[in-house]
């Protein structure tokens, strides 16, 4: 998974969302931390589970990395201001059904899922605009 989302951070943009779904444990967070590294984030990466939003300027593409899972409206979110941050910003975003349907068919969507075993991780990746193209060749 770690390797995954390094390749996928060769390939964001700026103004690129990607969304990342999975229920707790899931390894949201984790997928979160190992982009970042690929942008070459040195820094530590905490999780933004309480302070909801981290902020990367230093990093190869300025990115945000957001955990909305304490938030309970659409509302809420606005007020953390992505939608002006993703005009120059990559924007990773946890528990994205809190934003009440923004940036729905443009991100690329992540989600993470439990695998057979308890130390494994199942991963499926779609997304709007150009995703497909690009995700292709990340995995090629």
């Amino acid at each position: 998974m770690a390797a995954i989302a390094q390749a996928l951070a060769h390939h964001v943009r700026t103004g690129d969302v990607v969304f990342l779904w999975g229920d707790l444990g899931a390894g949201k967070s984790a997928f979160a931390r190992a982009l970042l590294r690929g942008l070459q984030v040195t820094e530590d990466i905490p999780s933004p589970t309480y302070t909801l939003a981290q902020h990367y300027p230093q990093a190869k593409i300025p990115a945000v990395h957001a955990d909305l899972y304490r938030l309970r409206s659409a509302a809420e979110a606005e007020e953390l201001g992505l939608a002006e941050l993703a005009a120059d910003h990559i924007l990773l975003i946890e528990w994205p059904d809190r934003l009440g349907g923004l940036w729905q068919d443009v991100a690329l969507h992540v989600v993470l899922d439990f695998g057979a075993s308890p130390d494994s991780r199942r991963m499926d990746v779609h997304g709007g605009n150009d995703w497909a193209g690009r995700w292709a060749t990340i995995q090629a």
